[in-house]
């Protein structure tokens, strides 16, 4: 084993193994001494139980990414074909949960067959420059590298023409920025939609900071990220368990007693209703709002929507079998929880 000094002028052979950990020892072997050995020890080879992954072997990490599923490019018929086929796993002896866990998936397969998708969220900065603003960037670059090397003298040329590249270099943007509005307007004016509405609503509701750096929690500041989502998980296990430990047992005991008699009597004496139909379940995929956030599992009623022949059928002998076994999925039972957080307020 060859030691290198960390400034690479020297080296040297090292033939001793020291360690405080005897369970990672597994073995040693002392050797002969090597002709190219110019030192006076004795090399020393040891095996460890420690075994580290080869990189050449390691799989890259897939980065999360961001899209936007492009709806008005939907290839309908590949994406009810490939629903269908994969509606064919369902079996009726599947649980509900089993079920609606295969309806989900087979969703999600199609969608990645039938329907296009662009990233949304990407890494680096979302303005992207045209060729005016790139040249002044080059030209801002450039000079402020000259004048670095120059020491950063004030009042310096160099320093003066930093200062006129910069000016330069805000007005191009600032006139980029008036352009694309006053395009936005003209687009508004012309075709007017829904989307370009909102567009524009949202383009004027937007601050600059649309993160939240520190929340204030019982009267001390929390700026780490992980600490927050512990203060909002306790905080809603807080608001779903009472935190009084005196409780009236009596009155505790009546509404349990209540309960078991409620639940014996629905056993014995089961309520017959009207199986759900085919045009229910129809109309009720039709009242979905479209243009929502996905939900846990990436769905959307635009998944629902544009399958709905296919899905309503399924859909039925679903809804029915829940209402018969009186076995919710476990996915209707979750959900994803947004905390919107008031400038000001205390959590």
């Amino acid at each position: 084993m060859t030691f290198f000094h960390h400034s690479g002028q020297s080296s040297s052979q090292i033939d001793y193994i020291l360690t405080r950990n005897i369970s990672i020892f597994k073995e040693h072997k002392i050797l002969d001494r090597s002709a190219t050995n110019s030192s006076a020890h004795v090399p020393v080879e040891t095996n460890t139980t420690v075994t580290i992954p080869s990189v050449a072997n390691r799989k890259p990490s897939e980065g999360t990414s961001y899209k936007k599923l492009l709806w008005d490019e939907i290839n309908t018929e590949i994406y009810n074909s490939n629903l269908s086929e994969g509606l064919f796993k369902i079996k009726s002896g599947d649980s509900t949960s089993d079920q609606l866990q295969t309806i989900t998936n087979e969703l999600l397969k199609a969608t990645k067959v039938a329907i296009p998708a662009k990233p949304i969220k990407l890494k680096g900065p979302k303005w992207k420059a045209t060729p005016t603003v790139r040249k002044h960037l080059k030209s801002c670059r450039l000079l402020y590298s000259q004048w670095k090397n120059q020491g950063r003298p004030q009042n310096h040329p160099s320093h003066t023409e930093l200062k006129t590249a910069k000016k330069l270099l805000r007005n191009s943007q600032r006139i980029e920025q008036a352009v694309a509005r006053k395009q936005l307007y003209q687009q508004i004016m012309e075709k007017p939609t829904t989307k370009l509405f909102y567009r524009l609503i949202n383009r004027n509701r937007n601050s600059r900071t649309s993160t939240t750096t520190c929340i204030e929690i019982d009267g001390e500041k929390e700026y780490c990220h992980s600490n927050q989502r512990k203060v909002f998980a306790n905080y809603y296990e807080d608001l779903s368990m009472p935190k009084n430990s005196e409780y009236d047992n009596f009155y505790l005991d009546l509404c349990q007693t209540r309960q078991n008699l409620i639940e014996k009597f629905y056993k014995e004496n089961p309520i017959t209703s009207d199986p759900y139909t085919e045009t229910e379940i129809q109309k009720s995929i039709e009242t979905l709002n479209v243009g929502k956030s996905p939900d846990e599992y990436g769905l959307t009623a635009e998944h629902l929507k544009n399958a709905k022949s296919v899905l309503t059928p399924v859909l039925t002998t679903l809804f029915n079998k829940i209402k018969e076994t009186n076995s919710i999925p476990r996915a209707f039972k979750t959900g994803i929880l947004t905390p919107v957080i008031k400038s000001g307020k205390t959590l």
